[in-house]
């Protein structure tokens, strides 16, 4: 296998463009006020937030003086330009991310034979085993999603851009449980391949005392040994011992290593395969798999004030869009992941749709209501058939861009201090699934099925002061899901004139460790520049 880390192909795969939108946060501004944006958009980014919002834009009282049930005077605006914003939010969930980086350290080729490798093979071996024990889709996957505005003009109540959307994962597919054979060598037994000096593992000696493998653990990898023809009781001790401290260096622990050693278990099945070629790590067809969507909307928006107080909106968006995918074992040696992903997106048939989102605000003189409900009218991209780099075809289904409804809550206790907060009403499936054509070995689940929800609830507080120096903080949390726990947002807004620079960025307060370091779960980050009138 080439020196490309799995970890930096599942990374490359994942920037592929997910199989049904989630919520995004559009613009700096909102994402530092927790991702916030229904009832306190004030720009060009209403067009998302609530088209409705344009109704009160550039509207007065005589004389151009500002309205009593205007709370932060955006009757002040009657034209904008945004010229350029993006974001991207990146959810890392389960430990798929550790255990990758972990195997990817070496050549998994080596796993299979273990004496041409070095100090880390044990560890990889351990790794990656546990990782195809562990599996779970819905659990173990990392997901991308980005969203980009280029020239982005509000005139009045109107206003018509450019907005692409793209959302990914990255995960396994194919998962082989049956081809797991470690050491397999017809001359060499398991113990003496493990037991080689050349892959001792760093640090390693005759005097460790046995952590994770202990007890019945312990029994059961003795028992396989023995039926993979070990009869040196020593042997097989020291091999133990060796697996014990790798799986230590892994990351692992006692419940993985009791799931593994169990009869029938990856780490068991690996010791039993080791006396039968056909069964080795080589033929192992478990890949990294990447699928998702991107789509270019160009909405046309418009908002009426039906009187001071409420004002309804709508968008009708032109939608061009692709699904794609990408595969590639993980024991691949010749696959270029970039030439596939470029195929894949190539052959990836463009579908021609239209969205519709529509929007209402209710205001007095300190506070705002916002309702928006986006694509309507389910909007659907057609998905298709691909080849991994086997040349092996698998389909990937359509994606429907499925309704979404917030509620959002805007307070002005002054007209430079907004504390504002937003509730999706509905949850946000994301379903994706692929089917691998053709016949594949017994043990491989041919079929990947990723399901996972969300329903975002955040709030901030924005202090804009001097109208010079915009101040933002905020949190949020996933109240369909809690595996990144809660995200801590931040944002600045920098106004010189009627051009305004914005920056924002959320953390998680869970955490992911990745090769012993400890990194957020997940993190959003967005900039925006715009001319503002």
């Amino acid at each position: 296998m080439r020196n490309v880390t799995i970890a930096a192909t599942l990374l490359s795969l994942a920037a592929a463009p997910l199989a049904a939108m989630d919520s995004h946060v559009v613009g700096p501004r909102a994402l530092g006020m927790g991702g916030a944006g229904t009832a306190a958009v004030d720009d060009h980014t209403a067009s998302y937030w609530n088209p409705g919002m344009y109704g009160f834009f550039s509207r007065t009282g005589e004389d151009g003086a500002k309205l009593a049930a205007d709370p932060n005077h955006v009757g002040r605006k009657d034209w904008g330009v945004g010229i350029v914003d993006a974001s991207i939010h990146v959810d890392v969930r389960g430990e798929l991310a550790n255990l990758i980086e972990v195997a990817s350290a070496v050549d998994l080729s080596n796993v299979a034979t273990l004496g041409s490798g070095g100090e880390d093979d044990l560890k990889a071996a351990m790794a990656t085993l546990a990782m195809i024990e562990d599996f779970t889709p819905d659990r173990d996957t990392v997901s991308f999603a980005a969203n980009v505005g280029v020239a982005n003009i509000r005139i009045g109540h109107f206003g018509i851009g450019l907005r692409i959307f793209a959302e990914g994962i990255a995960s396994l597919s194919d998962v082989d449980r049956l081809n797991v054979g470690i050491g397999t060598d017809s001359i060499t037994s398991i113990a003496q391949e493990i037991n080689n000096p050349s892959v001792s593992p760093s640090g390693w000696t005759s005097g460790h005392n046995a952590t994770l493998i202990t007890g019945s653990a312990a029994s059961n990898l003795d028992a396989a040994m023995l039926a993979a023809g070990v009869v040196d009781a020593s042997a097989r001790a020291e091999a133990i011992s060796k697996l014990d401290y790798a799986a230590s260096q892994a990351g692992l622990s006692a419940e993985q290593m009791a799931q593994m050693t169990a009869v029938g278990g990856s780490l068991y099945d690996a010791i039993l395969a080791s006396t039968d070629p056909s069964r080795s790590f080589e033929n192992n067809t478990t890949a990294a798999f990447s699928a998702g969507y991107s789509v270019a909307e160009v909405p046309i928006s418009y908002g009426h004030a039906i009187n001071d107080h409420l004002a309804v909106g709508g968008s009708l968006k032109l939608m061009v869009g692709k699904v794609a995918a990408a595969k590639v074992r993980l024991l691949d040696d010749n696959a270029d992941v970039a030439e596939l992903l470029q195929d894949s997106l190539d052959d990836a048939k463009q579908t021609v749709t239209a969205g519709v989102d529509l929007g209402v605000v209710l205001r007095n003189s300190w506070a705002q209501v916002g309702l928006t409900a986006r694509n309507i009218n389910s909007p659907v991209l057609e998905g298709g058939t691909y080849q991994d780099a086997d040349g092996r075809d698998f389909d990937v289904e359509d994606v429907t861009l499925e309704p979404q409804v917030s509620l959002g809550v805007a307070l002005y206790p002054f007209e430079t201090l907004c504390l504002t907060a937003d509730l999706d009403l509905i949850e946000c499936s994301t379903v994706f699934e692929t089917t691998t054509a053709g016949h594949m070995p017994d043990g491989v689940d041919r079929t990947l099925r990723v399901e996972y929800a969300s329903q975002r609830l955040g709030g901030g507080v924005e202090w804009n002061a001097f109208r010079f120096l915009a101040l933002r903080a905020g949190a949020s949390t996933d109240l369909a899901e809690t595996d990144a726990g809660t995200m801590l947002h931040a944002g600045v807004g920098v106004n010189l004139w009627a051009v305004r620079l914005d920056l924002a960025g959320a953390v998680s307060t869970d955490t992911v460790t990745v090769d012993g370091e400890d990194y957020p779960r997940a993190a959003d980050v967005s900039l925006g520049l715009m001319v503002d009138f």
